[in-house]
C-alpha cells in the first residue's frame, strides 16, 4: 500500500470516506484526551480495530479496475476460508458441538476471539463473498462449497446464522439476482426451510431435547429467541404496558435512545461518551453482559456493541462510525446487494458485536465483495456496448 493511494480519489465516494474517518478520528482522540488511558491500549484499538478498515479500503480499492488482481485476492480469500472450515470440522469432531464449554466457543477455525463473534458473521460474509465470486451462479459443487461455511458457525454453537444463513442465501437467489420475482421466491424456499430445519436440529440450544440433532419444534424456537432477546417467551408481552426492557438484546435496543439509562448524563459525555479504555481492557467486566458488569447501566442479559460504542464515543463518535461503514457498503453499484449487507450490518451492530465491518476478518471479505462487485458491472458493461 502506498500512502499517496489515500490522497488518490479514484472512486466516486473516496472523499466522503476519508472525510468521515478523519471526523471520526478527531472524535476518537478528543474522547482519549478528555478521560485518558493506556496509549498503547487506545492505539491498538484505534490502528487494528477502526484505522485498518480505512487502510483495506484504500488497499483494495484498485480491485475496481484490476481483474486480475481480483480474481488473485478473491483466491486467497477463498483458501483461507477453506482452511477456517476444515478446521472447525475438527474442533466439532474433538470438541463436538456443545454450548456449555465456554473455553472452546472463542476458538473459531484459526481464528481467536472474545465471544465467538466472527463465527456469527463470517459465514455469512463468506456466503456473500462466494456467491460474487462464483459470478453469482452455484453448481453441484458450489452449493455444497456455500453450505459448508456455516459449520463455522456451528463449531461454536452460534444461533444467530441458523436463521440469518439461509435468509440472507434465499435473499441473493431472489431478491438480489432478480428483484421481485414470484418465481424466484418459490424456487429456493425449499433449500431454505431444509437449511434451517436441519441448522436447528443441529443446535442443542435450539431444540427442547438440548443435543446434537434434536427434534424440530418451531414454538420452541420462536419462544427461546423471545427469552434471549426480551427476557419473554410472548410477543405480546413485549408491548405490554408492564413489560420491563431492562433485559436482553432487544430490551437493550430501548437504552440506546435512552442516554441516561446507559449511565451518560452530561453534555460531554452525550457528545463524546465515557472514554474507550476500560471498555476495551473490561475494567468493570464484559460491557455488553451487562448483569455482570460494572458500568452503572441497570441492564440484564447481553446488550448489543451499539450501547459499548454510545458508552465509549458518544453519540458523535457512534454516529460517525455508522455512517462510514455505509458509506463503504453503499460503494456497491448493486443497490440491492447493499441493501442486504447494510440491513445486516446494523443489526450486528445494534443487537451482537459490530464485526460485519469493524473486525479484521469481516472487514476483508465485505470490501472484496464491494469492489469485486463492482468490478464485474464494468465488465459487463464494457461487453454490453461491445
Amino acid at each position: 500500500l502506498s500512502w499517496s493511494n489515500i490522497f488518490k480519489f479514484k472512486l466516486k465516494n473516496d472523499r466522503y470516506i476519508n472525510l468521515l474517518f478523519f471526523l471520526f478520528s478527531a472524535s476518537f482522540w478528543i474522547t482519549y484526551f478528555l478521560y485518558g488511558g493506556n496509549i498503547i491500549t487506545i492505539l491498538s484499538q484505534y490502528l487494528f480495530k477502526y484505522g485498518l478498515v480505512f487502510i483495506i479500503y484504500h488497499y483494495f480499492k484498485d480491485i475496481e479496475f484490476n481483474v486480475y488482481r481480483g480474481k488473485y485476492v478473491g483466491s486467497v480469500i477463498l483458501t483461507v476460508l477453506f482452511i477456517q472450515v476444515f478446521l472447525s470440522i475438527i474442533k466439532v469432531l474433538f470438541i463436538g458441538i456443545n454450548t456449555n464449554i465456554g473455553i472452546y466457543e472463542p476458538i473459531v477455525g484459526s481464528i481467536s476471539a472474545g465471544g465467538a463473534g466472527t463465527a456469527v458473521v463470517v459465514p455469512v460474509m463468506a456466503l456473500i463473498f462466494y456467491w460474487v465470486f462464483k459470478n453469482r451462479k452455484f453448481d453441484r459443487k458450489d452449493w455444497f462449497v456455500a453450505i459448508s461455511f456455516i459449520i463455522i458457525a456451528f463449531a461454536s454453537a452460534k444461533r444467530q446464522p441458523i436463521v440469518f444463513f439461509p435468509l440472507i442465501l434465499y435473499l441473493l437467489f431472489s431478491y438480489v439476482q432478480k428483484g421481485i420475482n414470484i418465481f424466484n421466491m418459490a424456487k429456493y424456499l425449499p433449500i431454505v426451510i431444509l437449511l434451517f430445519v436441519v441448522g436447528v436440529k443441529l443446535n442443542p440450544s435450539f431444540n427442547p431435547d438440548n443435543k446434537v440433532w434434536g427434534r424440530f419444534d418451531i414454538n420452541y424456537v420462536t419462544d427461546y429467541a423471545f427469552r434471549y432477546y426480551f427476557g419473554v417467551s410472548e410477543p405480546s408481552e413485549v408491548f405490554s404496558e408492564s413489560y420491563d426492557y431492562s433485559y436482553g438484546r432487544g430490551g437493550g435496543l430501548i437504552y440506546y435512545f435512552q442516554p441516561h439509562k446507559l449511565n451518560l448524563h452530561s453534555f460531554e459525555e452525550l457528545v463524546f461518551g465515557k472514554g474507550r479504555y476500560e471498555v476495551a481492557t473490561s475494567a468493570h467486566g464484559r460491557f455488553t453482559r451487562t448483569a455482570t458488569a460494572g458500568y452503572g447501566i441497570q441492564h440484564g442479559g447481553l446488550m448489543g456493541e451499539a450501547g459499548a460504542m454510545l458508552y465509549s464515543f458518544g453519540y458523535l463518535g457512534t454516529l460517525l462510525m455508522v455512517l462510514l461503514a455505509i458509506t463503504i457498503i453503499g460503494k456497491l453499484n448493486d443497490k440491492r446487494l447493499a441493501v442486504i449487507i447494510i440491513f445486516y450490518y446494523l443489526w450486528d451492530f445494534l443487537f451482537y458485536y459490530n464485526q460485519v465491518i469493524f473486525s479484521n476478518q469481516s472487514a476483508i471479505i465485505v470490501l472484496f465483495i464491494v469492489f469485486y462487485t463492482n468490478s464485474q458491472n464494468y465488465i459487463t458493461k464494457s461487453n454490453t456496448m461491445h
